[in-house]
C-alpha cells in the first residue's frame, strides 16, 4: 500500500470535527476546480440523484476525498472509499453524516448502507498534566543510633534475648573499633564489608569459636532487617550474610548414676536445700529452661490438675505436665515456702525471687560435690537429659516438642540423631520378635 497513513490510523474509525470537515471539503472542491453543482452531487454516494458519473467525475471526487483527508492528517493519502452526505442551505454546507474508510488497492471495500464508520481528528501528542515524581529522601543513621533504635524495637522479646542481641551488637562496635572503623552511615555495612571487617576478623584474628561468631551474625542480620523496614537501607540483604558452618556439637547428658549423685547433694533438712532439690527435680521432670524455672509464679502451679503454666520465649505460654512424685515434692516445698513477699515460686532466704545466676552457681557447686567431671553440670544439661530419657522411654517427638517449647522440630530431631545409638540398645533389649517369638 502506498499510503503513508499508519496502519492504526486506517483501522481506527472515530468522529470527525464538523467545521474542519466543511472547510476541508470546500477547499478541496475549489482546488479541484469543481463547481457548485458538482459539490452538491457529493462523492461516490451520489446523494443528489445523479445516476451516472464519468471517469472524470470519479477522478475529481477521488481528489476531493484524498485532498480533504490529506489536509486532515497532514499527510498524502491514497485509495479511500467514502460517502459524504451534505445539503446546501443558504450558501452554507450543512453536515448530515460522514463515512470514511481507508483501504489498500489490493482489497478495496465499499461501505454498505447503514454502516457507521467515522474517522476522527488525530489526538494531540501532549500531556496536560504531568504528575510530579517525588524522590524519597535518603535517610542516614549511624551504627550507634541504629543499635539503640533496634533494641527499642525488640522490647517485646524475652529479656534474655534482648540482652543477647545487645551483647552481640556491642561486640560489632568493639570489633570495628579495634580496626579503627566508625560507622556513621549504616549503608556502609555491606556484605563484603561485614565479611572482611567483622566475620573473618573474629575468626582469624581473634580466634573466636564458630558458634559465638554465628550468634553475632544472627544479631547483625536482625539489625539489617530492621534498617530496611525503617527505610535506612534500600534492600534487605541479611540473607546474603550466611552463618559459618559449625562443627557438630555433641549433646552431653547425665547418666542415671550421675543424676542420683546430684540429687543427694542438697540438704533437705534446710529450706534452701529443699528448694534446690525441688528445682533440680523439676528441671529433670519437665526439661524447662532456667529462665522459665525462675519465672514460675505460685499461681502457675496447678497441683490438682498436674501441670505448670510456663512462660517461655517470646512471651509464649504452655502447660507442662508433672507426675505424682513431682507433685508431692512441690506440695512439700510450697508448705515450707509459706507466704513470701513475692509471688515467685522459688525464693531466697530473704524472700526474694531467686536469680538465674544464683541457680546456675548452685547447680555447678552440687556437681563439684558429686565429683561429676566428664559432663558440664548446668541447668541446660538437665534439659538435654530429660529429652534423652523421654525418647528412650518411647515418647513421641511431637509431644516432646510441645513440652520443651521448641518452635520447630529441628532441635528435637537432633536429640533423636544423637541418642539413636541408645535407642538401638533399647530396641535390642525389648524387641518382641527377638525375645518373644520362638
Amino acid at each position: 500500500m502506498k499510503s503513508v497513513m499508519s496502519l492504526a490510523m486506517m483501522n481506527e474509525l472515530c468522529y470527525i470535527n464538523f467545521v474542519d470537515l466543511i472547510r476541508g471539503m470546500q477547499q478541496s472542491c475549489r482546488d479541484g476546480g469543481i463547481g457548485r453543482r458538482a459539490r452538491l452531487r457529493g462523492v461516490w454516494g451520489n446523494p443528489c440523484g445523479f445516476k451516472s458519473r464519468s471517469r472524470h467525475q470519479k477522478s475529481l471526487e477521488h481528489r476531493i476525498v484524498a485532498g480533504f483527508l490529506s489536509l486532515w492528517v497532514q499527510k498524502p493519502c491514497y485509495h479511500f472509499i467514502g460517502e459524504f452526505y451534505l445539503k446546501f442551505c443558504g450558501n452554507v454546507w450543512a453536515y448530515t453524516s460522514v463515512k470514511v474508510r481507508a483501504n489498500g488497492p489490493e482489497s478495496p471495500t465499499r461501505l454498505g448502507k447503514g454502516d457507521v464508520w467515522v474517522m476522527a481528528k488525530r489526538r494531540k501528542n501532549t500531556v496536560d498534566f504531568v504528575e510530579e515524581v517525588t524522590v524519597p529522601e535518603e535517610r542516614v543513621i549511624s551504627l550507634a543510633d541504629a543499635k539503640v533504635q533496634f533494641l527499642r524495637d525488640i522490647r517485646g522479646l524475652a529479656k534474655q534475648t534482648q540482652r543477647w542481641h545487645k551483647e552481640n551488637l556491642n561486640a560489632l562496635e568493639k570489633v570495628l573499633g579495634m580496626q579503627g572503623v566508625t560507622i556513621e552511615d549504616c549503608r556502609k555495612l555491606t556484605v563484603p564489608f561485614l565479611k572482611e571487617h567483622f566475620v573473618f576478623y573474629m575468626l582469624e584474628e581473634l580466634g573466636l569459636k564458630v558458634n559465638t561468631i554465628n550468634g553475632r551474625i544472627r544479631s547483625v542480620r536482625g539489625l539489617i532487617q530492621f534498617l530496611h523496614r525503617e527505610s535506612y537501607l534500600p534492600r534487605d540483604y541479611s540473607a546474603d550474610l550466611p552463618v559459618l558452618k559449625a562443627e557438630k556439637v555433641i549433646i552431653q547428658t547425665f547418666s542415671e548414676d550421675e543424676i542420683s549423685r546430684l540429687l543427694r547433694q542438697p540438704d533437705q533438712t534446710t529450706f534452701t536445700g529443699l528448694r534446690d532439690y525441688t528445682m533440680m527435680l523439676l528441671l529433670l521432670e519437665t526439661g524447662i529452661r532456667i529462665s522459665e524455672l525462675v519465672g514460675i509464679q505460685l499461681s502457675d502451679v496447678h497441683i490438682r490438675d498436674g501441670n505448670i503454666l510456663v512462660h517461655g520465649k517470646g512471651s509464649k505460654q504452655r502447660l507442662v505436665p508433672i507426675q505424682s512424685k513431682m507433685r508431692q515434692v512441690l506440695q512439700k516445698y510450697i508448705r515450707e515456702r509459706g507466704n513470701a513477699l513475692t509471688d515467685a515460686l522459688f525464693v531466697t532466704i530473704d524472700e526474694e525471687p531467686i536469680a538465674i545466676g544464683t541457680t546456675q552457681k548452685l547447680i555447678k557447686q552440687y556437681g563439684e560435690q558429686a565429683r561429676i567431671t566428664n559432663v558440664r553440670v548446668s541447668p541446660h544439661t538437665f534439659r538435654h537429659t530429660m529429652a534423652k530419657y523421654y525418647i528412650l522411654a518411647g515418647g513421641d517427638i511431637f509431644s516432646l516438642q510441645r513440652i520443651l517449647g521448641h518452635s520447630s522440630m529441628e532441635t528435637v530431631r537432633i536429640y533423636v540423631e544423637m541418642f539413636s545409638h541408645d535407642v538401638n540398645l533399647q530396641h535390642s533389649k525389648y524387641s518382641f520378635v527377638e525375645h518373644r517369638l520362638s
